[in-house]
């Protein structure tokens, strides 16, 4: 989960929504901004020490262009203080999300080639809590990627080069039933969609890479939902088309073929 730890100024995430941070002798205020009219929820979470104050937590649906104050912390007393605010976000609002559960989705690559899961279904690694059934392929940098389910491109980005944090490059796509596809570390100008486009499964979107917090070259892939708790989003288990027939146990090590 991304975090933000003594920063003060404005922080801009990919045109997509920023943060205003002040931080004065006395404690820190803290507000988010989104930058599209397009439906995001957002959910923070502070730990501090010596500090105290509101904060809004549980999950805030934006649904257009504003700013909302989420935190006003104070140093209890002359001591030390110290805050780390964790946050999450996902596109879209809890109450338009209906999953389909006979809903079949084909291998994000090219028919006939074959891949090997790096991570499976909750992964002790980092396939965990929101992110228990999100699915990492070995792909090799510059893979082509497909769309695994039709829908509408909901936000994309393939201008980030770092390795250091983050998802890297991304596409997000909005399916009918309101959940939402995920595919993540594209390659720098790996992505070929933009937002409000709609594609068909199947399509070539994109290619794979290593952007972002990634050890090796890999495709993450994830179907996920807007909740309206503590964080922004879980993912939902999936069933993918393979050469051998739908699967619906996804183990790291297996190896899938796209028929």
């Amino acid at each position: 989960m991304p975090a933000l730890r003594h920063r003060a100024g404005r922080l801009r995430y990919r045109k997509i929504f920023c943060f205003h941070m002040l931080e004065i002798e006395t404690g820190v205020d803290y507000w988010f901004e989104t930058l599209s009219a397009q439906p995001l929820t957002f959910s923070l979470r502070a730990q501090h020490e010596n500090m105290k104050g509101p904060v809004r937590t549980g999950a805030v649906v934006f649904a257009r262009l504003k700013t909302v104050h989420m935190a006003r912390l104070r140093r209890k007393s002359p001591a030390a203080w110290e805050y780390y605010f964790k946050y999450t976000y996902h596109p879209g609002r809890p109450d338009t999300a209906k999953p389909d559960p006979h809903a079949v989705y084909e291998l994000p690559f090219a028919a006939g080639r074959s891949f090997r899961v790096t991570q499976g279904f909750k992964s002790s690694y980092t396939h965990k809590k929101l992110e228990s059934y999100a699915v990492d392929w070995g792909l090799p940098e510059g893979t082509p990627v497909h769309a695994a389910r039709s829908g509408i491109v909901v936000g994309a980005d393939g201008s980030s080069t770092s390795r250091k944090r983050g998802r890297g490059n991304f596409i997000w796509i909005r399916h009918a039933d309101g959940t939402y596809g995920w595919y993540l570390h594209l390659k720098p100008g790996g992505v070929l969609v933009k937002a409000g486009q709609k594609v068909d499964v199947g399509k070539h979107i994109g290619y794979s890479g290593n952007t972002g917090k990634s050890t090796r070259a890999h495709l993450h892939f994830q179907v996920s939902i807007p909740t309206s708790g503590r964080y922004a989003f879980t993912t939902i288990p999936i069933r993918l088309r393979t050469a051998d027939g739908i699967v619906s146990n996804i183990h790291t090590g297996d190896v899938h073929r796209r028929p």
